[in-house]
């Protein structure tokens, strides 16, 4: 995140040491900071620190123009105000946020958060996606403490938590969700109203163009994972489900139930409107029918495939292959963008 100071408050003798924390967080928490150094006031406040600290506050300063020359960065607060934007009656909406030093403390001592389904198997999947350098970032974030993955628990609990979000929260979190989509731009109810309820918070999010994370397999993972039946009827039965799955459109492959099949749609079948049940059927047509190995789906835990990546014959050649980074390197960009 980039903090932009404001020059008045070198002139507060009340605010030196606050503002003194907030560069030492910047620096141990790799966030940027700037401000106009040719003023009167940061010159004399310089001129109190001690040379140790001076060097530290130039090096921040400096290597944090260069960066936004060469990356800027997507996270920004101007810092100077006696009360946030939020903390305001009514809440102003300024672009960038204004915020007091207080609040920007508390901003740069927190970790950037990954909002999931799940945490394991989707964050597997984000890390598939994403290019070495790219993924050694978020790695490395992870390690020394400046991201956590957050566990939504399912499309029903992401939303009441978003919306429990504080201003400060939307300003470091990212959410990423399952579209659960039936067929194309057919996003489940429960969907929708989580991907509304971060636009009404202004959280950066990205919802599946894909029903699920299951459905960017390569197909060079469902063969692996074919081919791992214990016993000769199970290699039977998941090469019978393969091969079914390879004669569906890419459409098809892309919003099928993997995990249960069409047997498992059938209760939400009878809930949707009218106008939705024809959208389905004209979607699949005779597909369930004709498909009688995919009426039960692949398996609940399919989705481990990704946390094997390379084992499970998953890479971003493989990925690239099925379409899924035509969707997902403009995410992971995005992501790249809100960690810097």
């Amino acid at each position: 995140m980039l903090f932009r100071v404001h020059d008045q408050l070198f002139s507060q003798p009340g605010e030196s040491l606050l503002l003194t924390t907030l560069m030492g967080l910047c620096l141990l928490r790799e966030h940027r900071l700037t401000c106009d150094t040719t003023t009167s006031g940061h010159r004399a406040w310089m001129a109190d620190r001690s040379e140790k600290e001076r060097l530290a506050i130039e090096t921040l300063i400096d290597i944090s123009d260069l960066d936004q020359v060469d990356e800027p960065a997507e996270r920004e607060v101007e810092v100077g105000t006696d009360q946030s934007d939020w903390e305001q009656s009514p809440p102003a909406r300024h672009k960038p946020p204004r915020v007091s030093l207080r609040s920007a403390i508390r901003l740069a001592s927190r970790s950037f958060g990954f909002m999931l389904e799940g945490n394991t198997n989707d964050l597997a999947f984000l890390l598939c996606c994403a290019p070495p350098q790219s993924r050694a970032r978020i790695e490395s974030m992870r390690q020394g403490g400046l991201l956590d993955i957050l566990n939504g628990g399912g499309l029903g609990s992401m939303k009441p938590a978003v919306e429990e979000f504080s201003p400060e929260d939307t300003l470091n979190r990212w959410v990423m969700f399952d579209s659960d989509a039936l067929f194309v731009n057919g996003p489940s109810r429960q969907s929708e109203e989580l991907r509304e309820a971060c636009l009404r918070k202004n959280l950066p999010h990205h919802q599946l163009r894909r029903r699920a994370i299951e459905n960017y397999l390569p197909e060079s993972a469902i063969e692996e994972w074919a081919s791992r039946g214990k016993t000769w009827e199970e290699k039977r039965i998941r090469a019978g489900k393969t091969r079914e799955w390879k004669q569906l459109t890419g459409e098809q492959r892309w919003h099928l139930n993997v995990k249960k099949g069409f047997e498992g749609d059938r209760a939400r079948f009878v809930r949707l409107k009218a106008k939705d049940q024809q959208r389905f059927q004209d979607f699949w047509a005779s597909t369930p029918e004709s498909k009688p190995a995919l009426a039960s789906g692949f398996d609940e835990s399919i989705a481990d495939l990704f946390a094997e990546g390379a084992l499970a014959r998953i890479d971003r050649s493989s990925l690239a292959q099925h379409g899924v980074l035509e969707e997902m390197d403009s995410v992971v960009e995005q992501l790249m963008r809100l960690l810097r």
